[in-house]
């Protein structure tokens, strides 16, 4: 089978290069993570890996990502503890890493005293620069949330993302919400007879290496989604809660403010249906997918909505203005309305999370 390929891209204010590079996992759990590249003027022609080199004992290479100029490239590598990670310098063509400060010196803490975990082989890291375009941008999708945090990559070490708590603590952490939907009654399926001197084909297999279908589930129904749209997220504030339905074949979303009376609950679009739509800065739309996309949303400080999108190898973030039901623009000058942030994910082979599944 094909092995995936992690594009090395930044996505964020500049077009993708002609020459990408990715992490390739071992044949064999013992053996090195390689660097592999792809040229997109020759997608035929077949790239050599080079095994990666410079890494200190028991770690394992997690994310990967390069300068805005494109002239350094930075590999990310979560200890053998688990609860630490180092930063290197790469070079993509020798795959020679160069530790920046110290090994596993990038660790955080959550606001709780415990700490942020670096499992190499349970997690998606999402990787990117932050606005400035000067700082490395992490996210670290676990189990039970997302983690986003910044890191120099002068000093290899986590900024600060609140100096009022002991610790170096994240800028976000994001949990998803899950509701229960009591099964769905009994359909009696017809009975199906294979002929077995002429079997039906197969079907295909999806090869898509994050394909992972929306599954929501509500403990009770909720009326008024517009038919061309599947409900994907739900988010509660304080007494007022909120879903996100999107339209697969639009390329389009709704939010929904979602009100309860007697057990029956109703959704009022938030401003118009599809009314929100977003772009990346090469023109082309962010995609909202009903198969293969993964939703996570949660109201900030400031009361918007925060939607953290997992789709076909992005994490794509973005705000919507709860008054008027819009995505806002994180770059004016850019046309369409941007999102945030868009972030390249390296997978492993390991199952997805629990609550991704």
């Amino acid at each position: 089978m094909t092995k995936p390929k992690f594009q090395l891209e930044c996505l964020e204010g500049r077009l993708t290069p002609t020459v990408s590079f990715f992490l390739v996992p071992p044949e064999v759990p013992s053996g090195a993570y390689s660097i592999g590249s792809y040229d997109s003027e020759q997608p035929d022609a077949t790239q050599p890996t080079v095994a990666i080199l410079g890494l200190a004992d028991g770690e394992t290479p997690v994310a990967l990502t390069e300068s805005a100029d494109g002239t350094s490239s930075f590999l990310l590598a979560a200890s053998v503890s688990g609860f630490e990670a180092t930063l290197y310098t790469i070079d993509p063509s020798s795959a020679h890493a160069a530790v920046i400060g110290s090994s596993a010196s990038v660790s955080l803490v959550l606001a709780d005293g415990s700490a942020v975990a670096f499992p190499a082989h349970q997690n998606y890291y999402g990787a990117g620069l932050d606005e400035s375009g000067q700082l490395l941008l992490i996210d670290v999708v676990n189990e039970s949330f997302v983690t986003r945090f910044r890191i120099d990559p002068t000093t290899g070490l986590a900024i600060d993302g609140d100096s009022e708590i002991d610790g170096t603590q994240p800028d976000h952490v994001i949990v998803p919400v899950i509701c229960e939907l009591p099964p769905a009654e009994p359909v009696d399926q017809p009975e199906v007879v294979v002929d077995p001197v002429d079997p039906p084909s197969p079907q295909p297999v999806d090869q898509n290496y994050n394909y992972i279908p929306v599954q929501i589930w509500f403990d009770t129904i909720i009326n008024g989604i517009d038919s061309s749209e599947t409900l994907v997220s739900y988010t509660t504030n304080g007494e007022s809660a909120y879903a996100l339905a999107v339209n697969g074949d639009a390329n389009t979303a709704t939010l929904y403010q979602i009100s309860t009376l007697d057990d029956v609950s109703t959704a009022t679009a938030v401003g118009n249906i599809g009314s929100i739509a977003l772009s990346f800065a090469d023109g082309n739309s962010v995609e909202f997918s009903i198969y293969s996309g993964q939703y996570i949303t949660e109201v900030d400080a400031d009361g918007n909505l925060i939607v953290c999108e997992h789709n076909a190898g992005l994490l794509t973030t973005f705000r919507v203005d709860l008054t008027t039901g819009l995505a806002i623009d994180a770059d004016v000058e850019a046309d369409g309305t941007q999102p945030d942030s868009s972030l390249t994910v390296v997978q492993d082979f390991t199952p997805p999370p629990e609550w991704c599944t």
